[in-house]
């Protein structure tokens, strides 16, 4: 397998929040299986690989240099391109790591991805293999066969396919499958299994490419997996760190730690799930038990008395004038059936009404034709409720049959429903869970009279593993603000003389009105690294983990382990935009 350049593509994220123009776009030419059997040639091809891709991006920056023209020249490796926010893409050297998705079988397209799921092509920094017996340290606790090698690029669906024929899969993940390995740890994305951190608390160790001649494995000292001899046979010249503070560091890597050949997760058994979701509207002593993490309390009060593993919370933004809430309820919980039949279940998510509402809205236009017009569109978008269109159109408790036994794989979908991704404008932000009561009353004053374009859905995550993780309280409850995006808007204005520049977006201004109200009275928070509504403000990212001034702070740990990782040479290759908008480098 080789690296192909082709210049000026036109390249966009998934969300479509971001599209521009990549000088040098590279490829992985060939197809690979995504089983790879071979851990050890897996992982040495595609180190080989990844420092030829860094070679070139520092001759180009030499070149540059010698010239005399100013150019940031990042060796910037982007998988599914999930993030919505300047953390993944640059304009000058990409490198496409995740295979494409396909509308149709090819020649390059995995069967096993087919049949009901979306497909992916193969070629890619893609793969997956088995940690043996032979590769573990001799004071692991790990078992063989139990933990996965994972190249960066990997999909969490790809990876959960072939867990499966394992009879293994993972612990947590976001509601969407689509994301790639590398990416979702960047961040510190998250699910919301109760008692658990995010996606990177999965990670038992990484495979880090940071120079042109230069490639660092990772571990927990603590709790080490590969023993030296694995590791030396990983790359050339692979350099082995053991050590529990540095590894915390790099977990939450932001793109800047390198590049992310590969990751070792621990799996669990292919356990399955009841699911059961419902409407209940609420009040805040309702709040103040889920503040408390009264789960089972909870789940007993609408008819299910038991322990669930899983709780997700939405809620339409108006609160009554009798302080009643309503509310849209999830449940997961772990059974010892195995899953009766694999068949998809539709898991209402809260993000999901925005691009189902315009998908349908599109397909309306295509029914009226030229009879379309300026006024049927506002008419359309002035009349949009997202709770009502939520609860009639995605959240359907009719569909999920009691006791029906499904896999995480089965719950959790590739992409957002209606397939208008660009749809969706979603900011992220964590709080402290004890103080959700509090939290929502804010919220709720701060976005009062606004038309309701948008939700809040709550998620809870303990103890997140990480140290520049945004879920960074001890008991973290993640509110997602989710609503129409200006493109969502675009698709409904499209083919009307409507100047819909000036058209507010009312997600925007909910994103904006919610956090000068935590700012105005002194609520702690901190935003999602890969969703919008940051504005690039370093200030907010200092006061949560810096400032890089106190040697103690996070983020001047996470910038010492990083440059105790890279090569000095090409610090100047792993950075982004995200982290120069929010001075996380200098």
């Amino acid at each position: 397998m080789q690296i192909r350049y082709y210049d000026n593509v036109q390249w966009n994220n998934h969300h479509q929040t971001a599209a521009f123009a990549v000088s040098n776009y590279g490829t992985f030419t060939e197809v690979s299986k995504i089983t790879q059997f071979n851990l050890v040639a897996m992982t040495r091809n595609a180190t080989r690989l990844l420092r030829e891709h860094i070679l070139n991006a520092h001759q180009g920056q030499r070149d540059n240099d010698s010239s005399g023209i100013p150019a940031r020249i990042w060796a910037m490796p982007v998988g599914a391109g999930w993030c919505y926010n300047d953390l993944a893409g640059s304009q000058h050297l990409q490198l496409a790591c995740s295979g494409r998705e396909l509308n149709e079988p090819g020649d390059d397209a995995d069967p096993d991805f087919v049949e009901g799921k979306t497909s992916y092509s193969k070629n890619g920094l893609v793969g997956v293999s088995w940690i043996k017996a032979n590769h573990l340290h001799q004071n692991s606790a790990y078992r063989a066969g139990k933990v996965a090698m994972v190249l960066g690029g990997t999909r969490l669906r790809q990876l959960v396919k072939e867990s499966e024929k394992r009879g293994l899969s993972l612990h947590t993940s976001g509601s969407h499958l689509g994301g790639s390995i590398a990416g979702v740890i960047a961040t510190s994305s998250h699910g919301s299994r109760l008692g658990y951190g995010g996606v990177q608390d999965q990670v038992a160790g990484m495979l880090l490419v940071t120079g042109e001649n230069r490639t660092v494995w990772i571990e927990p000292a603590s709790d080490p997996l590969l023993n030296d001899d694995t590791i030396a046979q990983l790359g050339d010249d692979v350099v082995a760190i053991r050590d529990d503070a540095m590894f915390a560091d790099a977990l939450v890597h932001l793109g800047a730690m390198g590049i992310v050949c590969a990751v070792a997760l621990k799996l669990v058994p292919d356990s399955g799930y009841n699911v059961v979701h419902t409407k209940h509207i609420i009040t805040r002593e309702w709040l103040d038990r889920v503040a408390a993490g009264d789960y089972r309390q909870l789940s007993a009060r609408l008819g299910e008395d038991r322990e669930p593993c899983f709780y997700e919370l939405t809620l339409d933004p108006r609160k009554g004038a009798d302080g009643q809430i309503t509310a849209f309820h999830t449940f997961y919980y772990p059974v010892t059936a195995p899953p009766t039949e694999s068949e998809a279940i539709a898991v209402p998510h809260g993000a999901d009404t925005f691009s189902d509402f315009i998908a349908a809205v599109q397909a309306q236009k295509t029914t009226e034709g030229t009879t379309w017009s300026q006024l049927k569109a506002h008419s359309i978008i002035d009349h949009f409720d997202g709770a009502q269109y939520y609860e009639q159109n995605i959240f359907n408790p009719s569909q999920k049959p009691p006791g029906k036994v499904f896999r995480w794989s089965d719950m959790h979908s590739d992409t957002l429903s209606g397939g208008v991704p660009g749809a969706l404008h979603n900011a992220s932000i964590a709080v402290d869970r004890g103080q959700l009561p509090e939290v929502f009353d804010r919220m709720f004053e701060a976005v009062e009279g606004l038309k309701p374009h948008f939700m809040f859905t709550a998620r809870f995550v303990s103890n997140a593993a990480g140290t520049m993780a945004f879920t960074r309280f001890d008991e973290t409850a993640v509110i997602e603000i989710d609503g129409l995006s200006r493109l969502g808007y675009q698709y409904i204005f499209s083919g009307t003389v409507a100047n819909i520049d000036t058209y507010p977006v009312v997600t925007e201004q909910a994103i904006a009105e919610v956090r000068r109200a935590f700012d105005d009275n002194q609520v702690e928070y901190s935003m999602h690294w890969g969703k919008l509504g940051w504005w690039g403000d370093a200030a907010k990212a200092h006061a949560d983990y810096g400032p890089p001034s106190d040697p103690s702070s996070p983020l001047s740990r996470w910038r010492a382990t990083r440059s105790q990782l890279i090569d000095p040479a090409c610090d100047g290759l792993f950075r982004n935009q995200g982290t120069m908008d929010w001075a996380l480098l200098d």
